[in-house]
């Protein structure tokens, strides 16, 4: 408002504007009559007002000017610390550029990869080691992943997995190269595995190609004897069939089961014999109570004919030199084997004369003694060639006359109880044991 003594009232607010104003020197040298001369100009309220308020809009305007100039506050009243630095200010650029994220990064807990700053994504090789980083953010993944028809695992510490390795109780085979899940045969320091159609190791039977295998529960591939409810089979390291020579020894697996055979079998109207270890029975064997030849010149088949009971009797024996002999007093024969114990083969029939009634040979279990070339008996006998088995008991040629070579017979009665206990022989079959069967030989004389 304006008065008649040409005064200046101003409302508050504007006042202390002015106040400011003038107190800053921004108006200084400008006369008082100025402001009193543009006082007094004939005005309304309204316009009064309104010029008031732009000219305190530029005289604020102008006041942050020189609050900028001078450091002032504003209020004149205070002077900022030209040490203290103004946490509103902007820094100074440098020019510098952050350096770039490189390899892998962990970030609120989760693991990335960066190549000069940039994420990486799917699967990617680090340092020699395969890892997986999922498509959309970046993060590493683990457990299984399949890319593009091929899975690969990757561990809790998102490492891909290679080789043999167990996931979740079960067998899988990572390939070395690429860390792909393998199938198939696949061998590990010498040792074979079986992977199948989903990658998993096999154990126990299985059928591979039409060939049937076994598999020990650590996966590896399984070879020889295994008993399986009671029946045996044999893996080599596929399961065998048919006759198959193992260890020297010769056994007979079903043809359609695989399981080992015992006893008789026929094949192509052939018989055979296997024990009950399931070996195949060569030369004279005892089956029950009788004995039975197989010759092995034709694959161990048995032979046409049994044989008789002086074969059969030989078998029970034992005798230190792989030779026994065997003199049937009854039916005078002298049968010469070689072998052993229950596998005696025979090599040599003889007809013999034994002792008459009077002078009995003696029975029993002997062995052979001393040998010589010829020795006299009565007033103009000599026999050739003798073999002592016990006491004066004697193998020896018949009677010839004392001649310096056996030329003349005086008694050459065989096939008969005749002699004074010794056992008479042709002279060929006497030479033959002179020559052939060594001492402590066992001789088993018996009706």
């Amino acid at each position: 408002m304006i008065n008649k003594k040409n005064k200046i009232f101003l409302k508050p607010a504007v006042g202390a504007v002015c106040a400011a104003v003038i107190s800053s020197g921004a108006f200084a040298g400008v006369p008082a009559a100025a402001f009193a001369a543009e006082s007094v100009q004939p005005q309304n309220t309204a316009a009064v007002s309104k010029k008031a308020a732009v000219r305190t809009s530029e005289a604020e305007k102008e006041n942050e000017s020189l609050n900028k100039d001078t450091g002032s506050t504003g209020s004149g009243s205070e002077t900022t610390d030209p040490n203290t630095e103004n946490p509103d200010s902007e820094k100074p650029n440098t020019g510098e550029t952050p350096e770039k994220k490189n390899g892998l990064v962990r970030e609120n807990g989760v693991t990335y990869y960066y190549i000069n700053g940039v994420k990486q994504f799917g699967r990617q090789k680090v340092n020699g080691t395969w890892y997986y980083f999922k498509k959309k953010s970046g993060a590493m993944g683990h457990g299984w992943v399949k890319i593009k028809g091929v899975k690969y695992y990757f561990g809790a510490d998102g490492k891909g997995y290679i080789g043999r390795k167990k996931v979740k109780n079960t067998w899988y085979y990572f390939k070395k190269s690429s860390g792909a899940l393998g199938r198939g045969w696949v061998k590990i320091n010498g040792t074979k595995y079986y992977f199948n159609k989903k990658g998993q190791g096999v154990t126990g039977f299985q059928t591979i190609s039409g060939a049937k295998y076994y598999f020990k529960s650590s996966g590896a591939l399984g070879t020889g004897w295994k008993k399986v409810r009671g029946k045996k089979y044999y893996y080599g390291p596929k399961l065998f069939y048919g006759r198959h020579k193992i260890n020297g020894k010769y056994y007979y697996f079903d043809k359609k089961t695989g399981a080992m055979k015992t006893g008789w079998v026929v094949l192509n109207k052939k018989k055979y014999y296997y024990n009950r270890n399931g070996q195949q029975a060569f030369g004279t064997v005892r089956i029950g109570k009788t004995y039975y030849t197989f010759d092995p010149k034709k694959k161990g088949a048995l032979t046409n004919t049994v044989s008789d009971a002086m074969d059969t009797k030989a078998q029970k024996y034992s005798s230190s030199t792989g030779y026994l002999i065997l003199v049937n007093l009854s039916s005078h024969q002298v049968r010469v084997y070689k072998g052993a114990k229950g596998n005696w083969k025979k090599v040599r029939t003889m007809t013999c004369t034994n002792g008459k009634s009077s002078t009995p040979t003696v029975t029993g279990e002997y062995t052979v003694g001393n040998k010589g070339l010829y020795f006299d008996t009565g007033t103009r006998g000599r026999c050739w060639y003798f073999t002592q088995f016990h006491g004066n008991y004697l193998f020896h040629s018949v009677i010839y006359d004392r001649s310096s070579s056996p030329k003349n017979i005086i008694d050459g009665t065989m096939g008969a109880g005749a002699s004074h206990g010794c056992v008479r022989l042709a002279l060929n079959n006497a030479k033959w044991i002179y020559n052939n069967i060594p001492r402590n030989t066992k001789v088993v004389t018996y009706r």
